[in-house]
This record gives C-alpha cells, sequence and structure tokens, in this order.
C-alpha cells in the first residue's frame, strides 16, 4: 500500500499492473495517470462519491482492484481504513463505499451489512445462491464488470435492492458484438475496440449486455464444450450451500481436457451431496473426479485458477 502511495504522489505519468491470468499467462500492461484518473472519474459518478467519504482497503494492493481502491482514496481524500486482507473482514464503524470480491462479501453478516452503504463486488463472476443471499442484506450491491486491460470496471449490474439481469456500461463507455464476443471502447482510458474473450448478448441499444461465459473458458472434452459457469450455476441449484468449490480442467489422454471438481475437504455427507449434484447433469458435463485440497488453486488476484 505505502508503494502504491509514494507511485501515486510521484511525478510518474505511467503506471504497469499485471493481468490476473485467469484466462491465460499473466502479462504487464501499461497505462497513463490521465486514464487512471479517467477510471476513478467513472467510479466516483456512478457511486456519488464526496470528498472524506468512509472507505477501506479490504483487496491485495498487487490486484488492479486493491491499487485503484488506494488511488481513489487519495483523490477523495477519504477516511481510509487498511484491513489484513483475508476472506473474512472486519472494519470499524460504518462505510459509504467497499470494494469486495464474492468469497469475502458472502462471509459477511445481515447484521454487519447495515454498517455498509454500498458494496461493489469484483475479481470473478457471482453463483446463483451468493446473488440470493447478496440480495437480503440491508445494503445497496452492486456486481461489477471489467478486467486489468480496461483499467477495471467499465459496467455494473444491481444485486440490491433491485435485482438486474444486465451489466449496464458506465458513461463513455461503447460495446459491439463480433461473433457473440465483447468488444469494448472507452476513448477517455486509451481503450480502443478490444476484443475480448467473453460471451455476451447485447442490448438493442447497446448500452447493456448479458453475460454468457468466457469463450477461452470452455472445456473440451472428448470433442464436446462445457463452460464451466453452466456447471457451477447447476451445483449450486441442486446444493445451494455446497461447501467452496468450482471446475477445473486438469490434462488427459482420454477426454483430452478432463474437467474435474476442485474443493475444500469434505465429509462423507458433503461427499455425498455434491456427487448427487453431479448426477443432475448430464454425463458428459460431469466432473471426472474430486480433487480435494487445503487451499483451493487461486490466481494472484484471488480468482479461482481453473487450469
Amino acid at each position: 500500500m505505502e508503494q502504491c502511495i509514494s507511485k501515486w504522489k510521484s511525478s510518474d505519468s505511467f503506471f504497469e499492473f499485471e493481468t490476473s491470468g485467469s484466462s491465460g499467462k499473466p502479462k504487464r500492461i501499461e497505462f497513463s495517470r490521465d486514464q487512471i484518473i479517467s477510471s476513478i472519474k467513472s467510479t466516483s459518478e456512478k457511486f456519488s462519491f464526496f470528498k472524506g467519504m468512509r472507505s477501506a482497503l479490504a483487496l491485495s494492493t498487487r490486484s488492479i482492484g486493491g491499487a485503484l481502491m488506494v488511488f481513489r482514496a487519495i483523490e477523495w481524500e477519504m477516511d481510509f481504513q487498511v484491513l489484513p486482507v483475508r476472506r473474512q473482514i472486519q472494519w470499524l464503524g460504518n462505510l459509504d463505499f467497499l470494494a469486495l470480491v464474492p468469497q469475502q462479501a458472502i462471509l459477511i453478516s445481515p447484521d454487519n451489512y447495515k454498517n455498509l452503504k454500498t458494496v461493489l463486488i469484483g475479481g470473478s463472476p457471482l453463483l446463483k445462491t451468493q446473488e440470493n443471499y447478496l440480495s437480503d442484506v440491508p445494503s445497496q450491491i452492486f456486481h461489477a464488470f471489467g478486467m486489468t486491460e480496461t483499467i477495471t470496471h467499465f459496467a455494473i449490474r444491481e444485486i440490491n435492492p433491485k435485482k438486474q439481469v444486465n451489466y449496464h456500461c458506465l458513461k463513455g463507455v461503447e460495446i459491439t458484438s463480433d461473433n457473440g464476443a465483447m468488444v469494448v471502447s472507452i476513448k477517455d482510458r486509451g481503450i480502443f475496440e478490444l476484443k475480448t474473450t467473453d460471451r455476451i448478448k447485447l442490448s438493442s441499444d447497446r448500452k447493456s449486455f448479458y453475460w454468457k461465459g468466457r469463450l477461452d473458458g470452455a472445456i473440451i472434452s472428448a470433442g464436446k464444450k462445457i463452460h464451466p459457469e453452466q456447471v457451477e450455476n447447476q451445483v449450486s441449484i441442486v446444493y445451494p450451500d455446497h461447501p467452496e468449490g468450482f471446475v477445473g480442467v486438469k490434462p488427459d489422454d482420454h477426454w483430452n481436457e478432463a474437467m474435474v471438481w476442485f474443493s475444500i475437504p469434505l465429509s462423507k455427507a458433503e461427499l455425498e451431496k455434491i456427487n448427487n449434484a453431479f448426477r443432475s447433469l448430464p454425463k458428459w458435463k460431469r466432473p471426472k473426479q474430486i480433487i480435494q485440497l487445503p487451499n483451493l488453486p487461486l490466481t494472484k488476484s484471488g480468482k479461482y485458477k481453473r487450469r
């Protein structure tokens, strides 16, 4: 965090960030100070930031999300708490704005949400069960859509109090679709026709979109294409309170890519329930193996590492 502060307060005009590595090998990208300020402006306008507002840092500054929270705090002279980076977080008093990843958001109790005005969740998709929980808490909850290449979020979906299906673009964002793949342009951030690996259904006015999953995230198993998000959603419907786990991939001589389920350690009863959830899927969509680990494989930014 101290490095982030020093960097922002320096005379440096350019900043380098590393992508998360969730969809490929991590790479470093450079942005200008003006481009980052444009990103900060978009967020502040959307969420009505004001000088001296209360916020906190709950994300690692090694990730784009954490670094941008520090930059926002400096620009808006926030009353800013620095919290230990962990899944179960604690803060003091009431906060006007807080940025989290899903794994942190679902561990906050409804009573503690009473002390949070607005929560912005990003970093990875939300499961249906996570959305259902967050739609009942006493805070304004939003899910952000973005990536390091776009200097974080450029579209927002409201979860609570109104539950939206589509992500709505922030001011100055232009979205098109190239055979189902999303293409993003954000002039003020220096982003021009960036073709992503996200499958979307674009609204007729091109101001919002429905996210259908990743194009590059598909698993090709015995010639059939499987989208991990669809499997995870089905498992969550059948077994809503399942222990944390997700769809992953490992090379396989027979299947080419074998779909597996990474999970924290399971009891005998939990193992039976998760297998029952798998049985609700077509045979070719069922994980070939459950890999139980004390620590799930994650990228540096805390996203699930599928491969």
